[in-house]
């Protein structure tokens, strides 16, 4: 969707607020793992789009949805410079679902095409789009796809010193001044991290008569504090986020929208628990939303959400000796070679006893049902045998098979 207006980014240089050696080791800072990958390959699948940090830095707006419309097959519902929420594949509402750090967003932009996400980008590290069977992880639910904001508010990784950034960032056609502070600090064990953001703009500049669109002006600030304690092959961690939007629906002059979103964030993570588990991941978080809907300067509408979210992630290591690489090479082999996977012998005595059963059963049983019912006991039993022959691969190395 085309913008409705040309705003040109006066984004300033990131000022860094760190010592040289502190400086020269954030600049070279690794590259986030797509969280919509759960195998964790270095590899992305294709259908994952994302805008790194110094894409947001670049190309960021007021709205997530204006940010991320550049991505293939993504767009947005532009409902003004603030009321923007993002369109995957021609999909939107909850059918997209929306994320902070993997964890819920709880908002009701779903909703109303004025009601807006309350997430800006201005403090956003790493901005993902997770199309197909790469959201799943988060659920059935989103069949557009999922869409997920990364931010360090909980570090996750340790920190020595000090280090920070700063961004100014204008634009001609709304007037916009938008401004941001971020500080991390630690000593390898503990980390620090905290933030303030803020952005005005006035009402949209049109080449009309009307030179304006009216009730289009915009206030939003907000800011986060964050902990981590970093412990041998563990890390825990608490965020507390406030956000705060005033704004105007272009649909109708005399509206007005007060936004509030607060959220307290707490994250754990365990590097190989136990035998066998590579890691274990879990995420909390409890939020408080509402917004009041003034009309003509008298409360109207009020929305008000509080909500809960949980997540436990545990990923256990490769099940198997073989890479994808060496699978794609070894030879496919012959029919009978399948055939011996399915464990026929087995397969065959599990059939008799079905049969034998059926025979031996009061009453009588239609032929029909008892061949279909003899054709699931024998793919069940197949699969079964499949299944204990690729899990016993090692064994039978050393040890002949039924």
């Amino acid at each position: 969707m085309p913008h409705p207006f040309f705003s040109r980014s006066l984004t300033a240089a990131l000022c860094s607020l760190v010592a040289a050696p502190v400086f020269a080791q954030s600049s070279g800072a690794n590259e986030i793992v797509i969280t919509g990958n759960p195998l964790g390959r270095e590899v992305a699948p294709a259908s994952v789009g994302s805008l790194g940090n110094a894409d947001l830095r670049e190309r960021g707006q007021g709205s997530l949805g204006e940010t991320l419309t550049e991505l293939p097959g993504v767009s947005s519902t532009y409902f003004g410079p603030q009321a923007s929420r993002p369109i995957v594949r021609g999909l939107d509402g909850d059918r997209v679902r929306l994320l902070s750090n993997s964890s819920a967003s709880q908002d009701v932009s779903a909703l109303s095409y004025d009601h807006a996400v309350p997430t800006d980008v201005l403090m956003a590290d790493r901005v993902e789009v997770l199309r197909g069977p790469a959201a799943l992880l988060y659920g059935g639910s989103a069949m557009g796809g999922v869409v997920n904001v990364l931010d360090n508010r909980i570090p996750r990784e340790a920190i020595t010193g000090v280090q920070g950034r700063v961004q100014l960032q204008g634009a001609s056609g709304n007037r916009e001044r938008s401004g941001a502070a971020l500080l991390e600090t630690g000593n390898g064990t503990q980390a620090w991290h905290v933030d303030a953001f803020e952005r005005r703009s006035d009402d949209v500049r049109v080449p009309n008569a009307l030179g304006r669109i009216p009730n289009s002006d915009v206030t939003t600030r907000g800011g986060a504090l964050g902990f981590s304690h970093f412990g041998e092959g563990s890390r825990l961690g608490l965020s507390a986020t406030t956000w705060r939007s005033d704004y105007g629906t272009v649909a109708e002059d005399g509206t007005r929208i007060a936004m509030r979103s607060d959220k307290l964030a707490f994250e754990g993570e365990w590097r190989q628990p136990l035998a066998g588990w590579q890691s274990l991941r879990l995420q909390a978080g409890v939020s408080d939303y509402s917004h009041t809907e003034f009309e003509s300067g008298v409360p109207g509408t009020v929305f008000s959400k509080r909500g809960q979210d949980l997540r436990l992630e545990a990923r256990h290591v490769r099940i198997g000796g073989a890479t994808l690489h060496q699978i794609s090479h070894m030879p496919l082999g012959e029919a009978r070679d399948f055939f011996a996977l399915l464990k026929p012998r087995v397969m065959s005595l599990v059939i008799i006893t079905a049969m034998a059963g059926m025979a031996t059963a009061p009453g009588s049983v239609h032929p029909v049902i008892a061949f279909a019912s003899l054709l699931a006991i024998a793919v069940g039993a197949g699969a079964s045998g499949c299944l204990n022959m690729w899990y016993d691969a090692d064994i039978d190395q050393l040890m002949s098979r039924t």
